[in-house]
């Protein structure tokens, strides 16, 4: 890949002048920019790299009191990361910075991360030529209100789509062992991908493809040796702390917890057993080295029939969404459908946007993976059916 490529220019062009926008300018006009959900992560992160208990809920109130409290004006509860302890050392770099300090820069690495994304998404889904579509690539994945939202709370899911996009550029550079490592990042909300998971494996088991449980097995080896040296007691204080995790309980934006807070009836929060029958056509899909078909229906299935998860967990769609428009870019659809689409398209974004009133309940946002869901597969059906034409034209 040349440096000096116009798509690699373009990317830079348009990703770095954003980043410094909203890391530099927003955050000095709105002082709490940022800083949200960002604090969770940042003291737990904190308190390892300087040797204390990432889990003791004291220290980290006595730290998240110290560093911000603004926080405490209006809430009297403290921000805790349920994470899977790998993810600390991810954050690491921007933990030892001062509080102050760590919000511009993760908003930054943030930008940076989504505009990484959309970069390789495009490579491998158009190809590695510039086109001047790829503009409205970036644009929808930089104005998807989910994108926003997760740079204005200091959101980490972001991890979670690079992990995945990383994870499926290694593989298909044969570069299985840096798969894997990529894939641990998706496993910092495993509620984002627990139909994405067993499908990898099975699929990667019926390859052969060895190297990617080395590479996973030494990231993970990795993580719990230099979690271990920085405080030896994290997996006790850890199991402690997931004992309490409070799931149940907390609103979001899921089926189930839509179900739950009309109805009271709690059951429908294990409502992803329902995409078990999906499994053999998505595994066929894959077979068919149609991995991103795959994974996005995966993911825009599981997505809202997850026991939790939050509207900014959404930005784990970001790949249909530019799937989506490459096929629209490169006329694989016919002209008149084509234009409904983009309307359809249009109009979940605007339709999300007039739900931005942070009163609304969080459960009410669930609609949004189901209306992307239903226009990919009508796209993807067009698309099917355009093609054949096409050949047989």
């Amino acid at each position: 890949m040349k440096v000096s490529s116009p798509l690699v220019r373009m990317t830079v062009l348009f990703v770095l002048p954003f980043a410094i926008l909203f890391a530099v300018l927003i955050p000095a006009l709105r002082p709490d920019y940022g800083k949200a959900d960002f604090i969770s992560y940042w003291s737990t992160a904190h308190l390892l790299v300087t040797r204390g208990n990432p889990y003791d809920s004291q220290a980290i109130q006595t730290l998240q009191m110290q560093v911000y409290p603004e926080h405490y004006t209006d809430n009297d509860y403290i921000v805790v990361s349920w994470n899977p302890p790998w993810l600390m050392l991810t954050l690491a770099p921007v933990a030892l910075l001062a509080f102050e300090d760590a919000v511009p820069a993760w908003i930054f690495f943030n930008i940076c991360i989504f505009g990484l994304a959309v970069f390789l998404l495009w490579k491998m889904l158009y190809g590695p030529e510039y086109h001047p579509g790829y503009i409205v690539a970036l644009a929808a994945g930089f104005l998807f209100f989910e994108t926003l939202l997760t740079i204005s709370m200091g959101q980490i899911s972001s991890l979670v789509l690079i992990g995945l996009v990383l994870g499926v550029w290694c593989l298909r550079s044969n570069h299985d062992a840096l798969a894997g490592a990529a894939f641990l990042l998706t496993t910092i909300k495993p509620q984002l991908t627990y139909l994405v998971w067993p499908l990898l494996l099975v699929w990667l088991i019926r390859q052969r493809r060895w190297r990617f449980f080395l590479g996973l097995s030494v990231a993970i080896g990795a993580s719990v040796v230099m979690i271990s040296i920085l405080y030896p007691g994290w997996l006790l204080a850890y199991w402690k702390l997931m004992n309490s995790f409070p799931y149940s309980t907390v609103s979001t934006a899921t089926l189930g917890c839509l179900i739950d807070g009309l109805t009271g009836i709690k059951i429908f929060r294990m409502a992803g057993i329902l995409t078990l029958p999906l499994f053999v056509p998505l595994l066929r899909l894959l077979d068919k080295k149609d991995d991103w078909t795959a994974f996005n229906l995966a993911l825009l299935v599981s997505v809202p029939l997850s026991p939790y998860g939050f509207s900014f967990d959404h930005v784990v769609l970001l790949p249909a969404i530019v799937q989506m428009a490459i096929w629209l870019l490169k006329r694989e659809i016919p002209p008149v459908q084509s234009h409904v689409f983009v309307i359809c398209l249009l109009a979940t974004y605007i339709l999300r946007y007039l739900q931005r009133d942070p009163t609304i309940m969080t459960y009410l946002f669930v609609w949004q993976p189901f209306a992307l869901c239903f226009i990919y597969l009508i796209i993807r059906k067009y698309r099917g059916l355009y093609g054949l034409q096409q050949q047989t034209a």
